[in-house]
């Protein structure tokens, strides 16, 4: 019986490399390692020859066809005109990838994003209005009424007058002395009932809402500008106030909270 020839690695070509099996290419290489400076030598040969092979594991041993397209295609991508060809495609697609990401950072710095800040620097911000107009107000007085009386402050006292209507009734006098029984101003009214009752007090000219009034003046919207405009205030109830000047037909009063100087539009 003919004894099998020991091989080593480094005589391990593609003519023999089918008759090693996985464990005696195994023990090769641990022989190989024993002796550094082989090894070494061999390394590039392994590479080439047997690792080549044994990637292949899902072929036949007895497939050449097979082996043979594959060891050409691994030929062909060892030439430098392959390198050359991947290294540029590669680079084609890095470029193309770069390329691709401008673009789509254009796209969305050019994408419209609302900015309240920026709305309000540009075409000023939206804020509520109201447009003065002179036509009739009414503004209310509250007063506590037992037995068609009332007692009141000095500074309300100078609000009511004789006629004016309160609840079902009107009011006959307001005293122009101070009681010194309660320190108080008595106001004497008419067909009025017991309880808590409103004196209104009618008129025709501007109202503005008292909230829009800081320190006797309001702003108005002047050439798209917030801008201070000062008013005399003639009276007022616990929501509303009469201007008696400083307001025209056709004024558009601020509502919301601005500071004067501020670009400002009208909300729809």
């Amino acid at each position: 019986m003919k004894q099998k020839t020991k091989l080593s690695l480094d005589d391990l070509d593609k003519s023999n490399i089918w008759t090693v099996t996985p464990s005696e290419l195994s023990q090769m290489i641990i022989n190989a390692r024993k002796k550094k400076e082989d090894f070494s030598e061999n390394e590039r040969h392994y590479m080439n020859i047997v690792k080549t092979v044994f990637d292949l594991q899902y072929l036949k041993r007895d497939d050449v066809d097979k082996v043979n397209k594959m060891e050409k295609i691994q030929t062909t991508m060892a030439t430098k005109k392959f390198k050359k060809i991947a290294y540029i495609s590669l680079v084609a697609i890095l470029a193309g990838w770069v390329i691709f990401r401008f673009a789509a950072v254009a796209s969305e710095n050019a994408r419209y994003v609302f900015n309240a800040s920026r709305v309000a620097a540009d075409k000023g911000a939206p804020v509520l209005t109201i447009e003065m107009s002179s036509a009739p107000g009414t503004l209310y007085e509250p007063l506590a009424v037992k037995n068609n009386r009332a007692y009141v402050s000095a500074a309300r006292a100078q609000k009511l007058r004789a006629g004016q209507k309160i609840g079902d009734g009107k009011i006959t006098s307001v005293s122009s002395n101070i009681d010194y029984d309660t320190g108080m101003y008595i106001v004497r009214t008419t067909g009025v009932s017991d309880g808590l009752q409103m004196a209104e007090f009618t008129t025709t000219g501007h109202f503005v809402p008292l909230y829009a009034i800081t320190d006797g003046s309001v702003f108005v919207i002047e050439n798209g500008v917030a801008t201070v405009r000062n008013v005399n205030v003639a009276r007022q109830d616990s929501e509303n106030a009469y201007i008696a000047s400083g307001l025209r037909d056709g004024d558009i009063v601020i509502l919301s909270s601005v500071r004067a100087g501020d670009k400002v539009q009208m909300k729809n």
